[in-house]
């Protein structure tokens, strides 16, 4: 199980779940993994959304984003404008 596979599911889980409301075990789950292995791949849960966020912000998630944007979460905030736009976009849709 690689650390990529694991930071997809997690972008995944944040999706469907929510950014701020998704656990390791979550995680864990969606990738069919111990939640320890969660953790070594990605430390703990805020360490966890942190890696998620910037995944987010580097892939151009929308929904992640803008979860992020709406609790001004520095990594969403330093995203760039064209994300912001994207995230925007995807609230109004």
């Amino acid at each position: 199980m690689s650390r990529q596979h694991i930071l997809e599911q997690a972008l995944a889980v944040a999706q469907e779940k929510g950014y701020r409301s998704m656990t390791k075990e979550d995680v864990a789950a969606a990738a069919w993994c111990s939640p320890s292995l969660v953790s070594y791949h990605l430390g703990s849960i805020e360490e966890i959304r942190k890696a998620v966020m910037h995944a987010a912000v580097m892939t151009g998630c929308p929904p992640v984003v803008a979860q992020g944007l709406a609790i001004r979460d520095p990594i969403a905030m330093a995203a760039s404008d064209k994300v912001k736009r994207a995230a925007g976009v995807w609230l109004c849709s």
